[in-house]
């Protein structure tokens, strides 16, 4: 039995390094694939059909909404990739590497949510604990939560993260990139 048009289905995703931190600024694509010719849509409307760029927790959501009457069947497939490049300083550009390099997925109309995820192999993690130093609360690791801690990379832009309950803090950068991590004073200490 054919669906009602538009064709409506809520998408999300992850993009996230080996180790497990969100990677920001990916866009992922979704094209739809022409049931004939089992092909990605060749009509510039349906391929890319929607474009989602993930946040700085390497996340996106969102939704694919399409009127064509020509879309009846209960499944339509997905032809999706994630794709992302970056210019260093030295003005090189770094085009990254996904894991799956693409996925096909079925999507049904108007059926709940639908996940995807990708494992960006050219960034990598930066990770560490904001913690007191012992010397000064009778040898114990106490975290310290909430302080900025701010990452400068080479081309100038500055990213800044709060430190988590137990004190952790995480980045996502390219590999071979030059970064400085630093945390200014907070609250009286230094």
């Amino acid at each position: 039995m054919p669906y009602r048009i538009p064709f409506y289905v809520q998408v999300s995703g992850t993009v996230k390094t080996g180790s497990g931190t969100g990677v920001e600024d990916v866009q992922v694509s979704f094209c739809h694939i022409d049931p004939a010719t089992g092909q990605n849509d060749v009509r510039a409307a349906f391929c890319p059909l929607q474009v989602f760029t993930t946040d700085k927790r390497g996340q996106f959501e969102g939704e694919i909404r399409v009127s064509d009457p020509s879309w009846t069947n209960l499944f339509e497939y997905f032809n999706i990739t994630a794709e992302k490049n970056e210019e260093m300083p030295s003005g090189a550009v770094v085009s990254h590497e996904f894991l799956p390099p693409s996925q096909i997925l079925s999507l049904s109309h108007s059926i709940g949510k639908v996940s995807t995820s990708f494992v960006d192999n050219t960034s990598v993690s930066l990770t560490g604990y904001v913690l007191f130093d012992p010397i000064n609360v009778g040898g114990n690791e106490c975290p310290f939560a909430g302080v900025p801690v701010n990452l400068v990379k080479s081309s100038g832009e500055v990213m800044t993260v709060l430190s988590a309950s137990d004190g952790f803090y995480e980045f996502s950068i390219s590999q071979g990139e030059a970064v400085q991590v630093y945390i200014s004073d907070f609250q009286g200490h230094s």
